[in-house]
């Protein structure tokens, strides 16, 4: 049986179409797969920074650990201020109070147990610096922790002002 010409183009046209979903979807995998590791990459990063900056290091000795330019270094920290503001404002006062009272428990914890230190004979006088910097920390927890609930609520309000203004 003779086939018709156009049934053989159609026929090759069918081949070339299946052949070249069969490449795209290797490729979408292949770039999908590529995209999770520089996420997963930039992510350990973003972590490594973070830490190092907790630790109290300098920008320019992060920079030099990291083995990053500084440009890079800026957007990760900009990065970092954005996640960090993003999980502030999902926190409820609730959530503040209660984080307040657990820090505020430890600070105690801990005041008690470097004046016990303090107290023995012979202590290191660091023991007494490190007991009047904890009482600093309690009090400026104390002052500063209801600001920041107050600060909270008004980025609610704020947030519902913006809200209702676009509903409008």
């Amino acid at each position: 049986m003779i086939t018709p010409n156009w049934l053989n183009s159609f026929k090759s046209f069918i081949a070339v179409c299946c052949i070249y979903f069969r490449v795209t979807r290797k490729i979408s995998s292949s770039s999908s797969n590529s995209i999770r590791k520089r996420q997963k990459q930039l992510q350990d990063e973003l972590d490594e920074i973070q830490r190092l900056v907790s630790q109290g290091l300098t920008d320019r000795q992060i920079i030099e650990i990291c083995k990053i330019k500084p440009r890079t270094f800026y957007y990760y920290k900009n990065k970092l201020h954005d996640r960090s503001a993003s999980i502030l404002r999902k926190k409820t006062v609730e959530d503040l109070a209660f984080d307040m009272g657990i820090l505020r428990e430890r600070l105690l914890r801990d005041r008690i147990n470097a004046e016990k230190q303090a107290q023995n004979e012979g202590a290191n006088p660091n023991w007494q610096l490190i007991t009047t910097q904890i009482a600093i920390d309690l009090f400026k927890l104390e002052c500063e922790g209801v600001t920041a609930v107050h600060n909270n609520q008004m980025l609610g309000q704020l947030r519902d002002n913006k809200n209702n203004r676009l509903l409008a």
